[in-house]
């Protein structure tokens, strides 16, 4: 069960903000996610890491008990550590307010930044009473958090399929440089072609190019994107990536 996190404040506070790696939103006064956000900070500083970025991909709870909760997040920074050195650390700290289950954390080295993918389950014995907020990834349509980390071709299949609403296969997906071409070949397209133009608005600077097409008993789908944001895979794909395809 996911979290409802979409509550918002009475005044106008900001509910979102885009970065280099997204879109996310703000989510504040939840006071698990801020806990554990709380002790990624004091594991970053111990490993002497400035100015560390970090989101959440994911937050998720246990219908039946309510302190058992499942997190994925991605943290950024400049310097270089050992995964293992990062894992170590966290649970050292978490140990005082954290059951932990499972944990998985992966590292990923690009353009200069050093990327850590967090994948825990945890009990939440105590909370941190701070005011503060954190940030949640929002993918675009047809993308579900659950299902990240995902391959590249499996990802633009989903977004495809599911705002299609038709079975597609992928016949080519090419990234280059800033640009993006793809051919589906679908049974059919049910979606309206400007929900799939919308999702695909999430990974470009202009409006993404659509065309459709007769090839036998199926239609042809192509989508290209002239000035790609290629580092919003990033919180997408994970250790997926293709490092070719992202742009510094």
């Amino acid at each position: 069960m996911i979290i409802k996190f979409f509550k918002r404040d009475n005044d106008d506070r900001t509910v979102s903000v885009s970065d280099d790696y997204g879109e996310w939103l703000i989510i504040r006064r939840d006071k698990q996610m801020i806990t554990v956000k709380k002790i990624i900070d004091k594991t970053l500083k111990k490993l002497k890491i400035k100015n560390g970025n970090i989101g959440f991909i994911e937050a998720s709870k246990d219908e039946n008990f309510k302190d058992l909760v499942s997190f994925k997040a991605m943290i950024s920074f400049q310097e270089q550590i050992k995964d293992v050195d990062f894992f170590k650390t966290f649970k050292e700290i978490a140990a005082d307010r954290l059951t932990l289950g499972e944990m998985r954390v992966s590292k990923l080295r690009l353009c200069s930044t050093t990327f850590l993918f967090l994948n825990l389950s945890t009990i939440i014995r105590e909370t941190d009473n701070e005011e503060n907020n954190v940030k949640l990834l929002f993918p675009p349509k047809g993308v579900y958090s659950a299902e990240i980390p995902y391959a590249l071709v499996d990802l633009f299949s989903k977004i495809i399929e599911r705002n299609a609403i038709s079975s597609c296969n992928p016949s080519s997906v090419t990234v280059n440089g800033e640009t993006f071409e793809s051919v589906f070949l679908c049974k059919g397209v049910k979606g309206r072609l400007d929900e799939i133009k919308d999702a695909f608005t999430y990974f470009s600077y202009e409006e993404p190019i659509i065309n459709l097409k007769n090839s036998g008993n199926r239609i042809e789908l192509n989508v290209t994107i002239k000035k790609f944001k290629s580092k919003y895979l990033i919180p997408l794909l994970w250790n997926n990536i293709v490092i070719s395809h992202i742009t510094c």
